[in-house]
């Protein structure tokens, strides 16, 4: 690859990173809009920097608490009699 084309190669990634991590919901079309290019381009560049660990997936992350433990059972009591109902 040459060197004009990694960089507009990086330049592409930076302004969809940009995107992203102003607005970390964005859909996907709303990213193409703002940079300019595709869907498909998009798309295949996020793939591309969530393989490569420049993204990471959306994530829900809980804060610790005291009471965590009686949280995580009461979530795993409630998934288990949701797949035990007919």
């Amino acid at each position: 690859m040459s060197e004009t084309s990694f960089l507009n190669r990086l330049q592409r990634c930076h302004r969809i990173y940009e995107q992203v991590y102003q607005d970390p919901l964005i859909p996907l079309y709303e990213i193409a809009r703002n940079t300019r290019h595709s869907r498909n381009t998009v798309s295949k560049y996020l793939h591309e920097m969530q393989e490569q660990g420049c993204l990471l997936g959306p994530s829900l992350r809980m804060k610790p608490t005291p009471i965590y433990r009686e949280y995580a059972y009461l979530v795993a009591s409630l998934i288990q009699r949701r797949h035990s109902l007919p």
